[in-house]
């Protein structure tokens, strides 16, 4: 199942936003930088912000009750490198906890979370993936996304590259 995330979710979405980043990147950082950035990040306070905020849309995806993954987009957003029709928007955050990985549930919750983009007007959609995370950069080309750029990703003193790619409506 796959719905809107909304305020009450504010804590779990913290914990498998941290847990999720952790899993993922954690390894490549030194734990001050890692700690500092979840802290300035993934707080359920943040959490709650963001669900507040209009021009974003954020999506839960359960299996068997359980919180899976979810997706963050925003609307309107620009990225220097990002051109295409308006209006533009971004897929912020798309992750799936790895005991769900190679279910389905990732195809699932991407493409809820690309109708939604598109109900709200989405021409163009961009993204960032970690040049190291290829099964993401093989998910989105799969899906129809182009490399198209990169930009820094900073954690702490760690100065990630991350490969921009984006989406245009046909």
């Amino acid at each position: 199942m796959i719905r809107e995330a909304i305020e009450e979710d504010a804590i779990i979405l913290s914990e498998l936003m941290s847990k999720t980043f952790v899993d993922t990147f954690g390894h490549t950082y030194v734990p001050e930088d890692l700690t500092n950035y979840l802290n300035a990040t993934y707080t359920p306070e943040i959490q709650l912000r963001e669900l507040k905020q209009e021009n974003r849309i954020t999506l839960l995806q359960f299996h068997d009750s359980q919180l899976a993954g979810y997706s963050m987009a925003l609307l309107d957003s620009q990225e220097d490198g990002i051109d295409g029709p308006k209006p533009i928007c971004q897929i912020q955050r798309f992750y799936l906890d790895k005991p769900f990985h190679g279910k389905g549930l990732a195809q699932a919750l991407f493409q809820e979370t690309m109708k939604r983009l598109l109900d709200k007007g989405a021409k163009t959609i961009w993204l960032g993936v970690w040049e190291d995370n290829f099964r993401a950069q093989r998910f989105y080309q799969n899906h129809g996304f182009v490399h198209v750029g990169e930009h820094s990703f900073l954690v702490g003193n760690a100065v990630d590259r991350d490969l921009l790619f984006r989406w245009v409506a046909p």
